[in-house]
């Protein structure tokens, strides 16, 4: 049976790794705090705070990128899939991340060529901001439902970056929506309000 999706099913927010440390029985696992609420945390108490309001996201990203270079830096997070277990410890959400395995042809050297890169929230954007894909609306007033695992498999389907680095979904029916702050203003400059990667043009998203 085709499932018919749309990716104004998933809460993406833009989040900030607050704390990480790798995985305690798996070598392959970040575990982060994510803040998702805009709060100043250069105080002590603040700080103990904004632990306990954060997400707690683990990723299998230890290969590929270093823990200092993720450490309070800003990622975007599906915050409405169902939250797992990874080896005994609970994740509450996913951070987006693209990489170029559907470029890698020969699976003997796929593994070491394999590159992935955390996807960037708009840089005109805050902590806790809320991102769509253009053309797909979104009712912040409504509260959004958990995303079961088959409808993000669908939704991840049509993930990619462009050639541009931009991360967009992909039209079934050919075309792109760009992944975005909800800002309408003509004016204002794309780059800054589109989510993108470092370098992996055309490249896998999830």
């Amino acid at each position: 049976m085709m499932i018919i999706v749309s990716p104004s099913l998933l809460k993406l927010t833009v989040g900030k790794i607050i704390d990480i440390q790798k995985h305690e029985n798996a070598d392959k696992i970040y575990v982060s705090k994510i803040l998702i609420q805009d709060q100043k945390i250069d105080q002590e108490i603040k700080i103990n705070q904004s632990m306990k309001a954060a997400l707690q996201v683990c990723s299998g990203l230890v290969p590929y990128i270093p823990m200092s270079e993720l450490l309070n830096s800003r990622v975007v997070v599906v915050t409405n899939l169902k939250p797992s277990k990874i080896r005994g410890v609970l994740s509450e959400a996913m951070i987006l991340a693209a990489e170029n395995s559907n470029n890698l042809e020969d699976e003997d050297v796929s593994q070491q060529q394999l590159k992935v890169e955390v996807v960037r929230p708009p840089i005109s954007s805050n902590i806790g901001d809320r991102l769509f894909f253009e053309s797909h609306i979104i009712d912040h007033d409504k509260e959004a439902g958990r995303v079961k695992p088959k409808v993000w498999q669908e939704i991840a389907k049509h993930l990619r970056t462009n050639e541009n680095c931009q991360v967009v979904y992909k039209l079934p029916e050919g075309g792109e929506n760009l992944l975005k702050l909800n800002k309408s203003n003509d004016n204002e400059n794309v780059n800054e309000n589109c989510c993108y990667v470092k370098s992996l043009s055309n490249a896998i998203v999830r």
